[in-house]
């Protein structure tokens, strides 16, 4: 609920809604906030009704910004809902607590001659992030908001404050879904972790080299987007770099670039990689199971494993560029023969003269026992 002024009265009613909770009973009131809401106010239905303050904004001297007066006049008082609770007043010197009727309500006022405000303790109370809450958190782009202590409600909010304090990285608490008109390009996104901050990337959210951490997220990304320590999951146009991250679902390949995978691993049922024709792919340390499908040109795919197990669909038609290496399994459901001279066993039998094929050759003590006892999980073609 808003702030309300009975002109007849002349008493300025303060919801305790209007109010942000700090712990228990505990609430602050932003008089900035508060100056403002009233301003709202006067500019419309207070237009014929005398003013209800008087404000002096930040004035800076000797590199120290002093801090903003606000002064409640023209016999207007204040009536904080009833309650039994307390109220500091934070963000100017006031006399707010003189002109308060009394009730339940404890007015906690925190005047001083020598109160400042710098932008240098503001900057530092924000913990280097612009903090998003879409649940809990507040609209506007006056401090605090955006701090731990008050996160903002909105990314339009969220970006302007960002601009303001020349931050790059937004914290984001809970859920959140970026969709027309966020533009993220540049900035880090850092989640609580995958299980408590899950991002959706709508088309025409823009990411240009955004940076996701601790995050699970799904959607589309844009070129150059970076993805770490998340779980990601139906992703369009992967273009760019996804590091020790669990992946699942499908990963539609797109753009100029190539998208890499570093260190990452699959999910239960592993994750199939779609080439929608002709994209480059370079996956490096990768365990557990990748299903390829519809590459149909020419494009690079370097594909190193860990221990997996590797999967040509059918919808795979043109090998060249295909490289696979590492330890796991093969199948091979398509037309296509790609370049698996470079897997660990492979190397060992190409060195060697056979007088049986390899499964038979069985015989205590010859290598290929040895690379069987050694490799179990070794590549096999099927």
């Amino acid at each position: 609920m808003a702030i309300s002024i009975d002109w007849t009265t002349k008493i300025i009613s303060v919801p305790q809604s209007f109010l942000t909770l700090i712990s228990g009973s505990l609430y602050e009131l932003d008089t900035n906030n508060f100056r403002l809401a009233l301003k709202d106010i006067e500019d419309d239905e207070g237009i014929p009704f005398l003013d209800t303050h008087r404000h002096n904004t930040v004035v800076n001297l000797g590199g120290i910004g002093y801090a903003r007066t606000i002064e409640i006049i023209n016999g207007y008082t204040v009536t904080f809902e009833d309650g039994q609770y307390a109220v500091n007043l934070v963000g100017s010197n006031n006399n707010i607590a003189d002109v308060t009727n009394i009730n339940q309500v404890s007015i906690r006022p925190n005047n001083s001659a020598g109160l400042i405000q710098t932008r240098e303790i503001q900057y530092s109370s924000f913990e280097n992030s612009v903090t998003v809450n879409l649940v809990t958190g507040v609209a506007g782009t006056a401090y605090p908001t955006g701090t731990p202590r008050q996160p903002v409600n909105n990314v339009q909010d969220a970006l302007a404050i960002a601009e303001l304090y020349g931050f790059q990285q937004l914290h984001i608490e809970g859920n959140i879904t970026f969709d027309t008109g966020d533009d993220i390009s540049g900035y880090t996104i850092l989640g609580q972790n995958a299980l408590q901050t899950h991002i959706t990337l709508m088309p025409d959210a823009v990411c240009n080299g955004t940076e996701f951490r601790e995050v699970t997220i799904t959607g589309y990304l844009d070129n150059g987007a970076i993805i770490r320590y998340s779980y990601a999951y139906d992703l369009n146009f992967v273009n760019g770099f996804i590091f020790q991250t669990q992946v699942a679902g499908t990963m539609m390949l797109g753009g100029v670039n190539p998208s890499n995978f570093m260190s990452c691993y699959s999910a239960t049922g592993g994750v199939e990689i779609d080439f929608d024709g002709n994209h480059d792919l370079n996956i490096q340390d990768f365990y557990g199971d990748i299903l390829i499908t519809n590459k149909t040109g020419p494009s690079d795919a370097s594909i190193h494993v860990g221990t997996a197990g590797v999967t040509l669909d059918s919808s795979v038609t043109n090998g060249v560029g295909l490289h696979l290496a590492g330890v796991g399994e093969f199948i091979n459901n398509s037309l296509v023969e790609p370049d698996v001279q470079q897997i660990l066993s492979q190397h060992i039998i190409a060195d060697a003269v056979w007088d049986e094929p390899f499964d038979e050759h069985s015989i205590p003590g010859s290598l290929g026992r040895r690379l069987k006892d050694i490799w179990p999980t070794a590549w096999t073609l099927k």
